[in-house]
């Protein structure tokens, strides 16, 4: 591969910026090229924080108006490439059972399963991983599970001691 393989006349650059949240710019970047026949989209994006089903939805809205920015034609930037890869800072939340209603509750749980290695179980609560299973978001898209602990909140030392004013994510 070289670069001369690059389309570049074909190549699009769409930034889109929706607001301004407590002090911090949600958006994304959309580019879209072709390489040897293969169009390819890469998507960076910074969505909405917080936890909540208004915050998840507001995130899912994000990504949809992302991905229409960075349409080729009538389509949007997953359909018109025959690649898509979507990155960034997502901001997708653990939603946890009911019961722990209790903020101190939500950590002690987070906390133990990430000591047990609970991986699946945290993949489980994951908004965006069910999501995709749901079909809420991003249709046609897959990730990975995340078969690691969480970093949200982890005090800058070695190993993971989490800060217990929000629950690791």
């Amino acid at each position: 591969m070289h670069i001369n393989d690059i389309l570049y006349q074909k190549m699009q650059i769409f930034i889109f910026s929706f607001t301004l949240l407590f002090g911090q710019i949600q958006g994304g970047v959309v580019a879209s090229f072709t390489l040897r026949e293969t169009r390819l989209a890469f998507i960076s994006a910074h969505l909405a924080a917080h936890e909540g089903q208004n915050y998840y939805n507001q995130r899912n809205q994000n990504i949809a108006s992302i991905l229409n920015g960075g349409k080729a034609g009538k389509y949007d930037a997953s359909i018109s490439n025959h690649h898509c890869f979507l990155l960034g800072d997502l901001n997708y939340r653990l939603k946890y059972p009911a019961e722990l209603n209790e903020k101190m509750l939500v950590v002690k749980k987070a906390v133990d399963l990430v000591k047990d290695e609970k991986w699946h179980d945290l993949n489980d609560m994951d908004e965006l991983h069910k999501g995709l299973k749901n079909e809420e978001v991003l249709v046609g898209f897959k990730t990975p599970l995340c078969l690691f602990p969480p970093t949200f909140k982890v005090q800058r030392a070695s190993g993971y001691h989490y800060l217990s004013q929000r629950s690791p994510r």
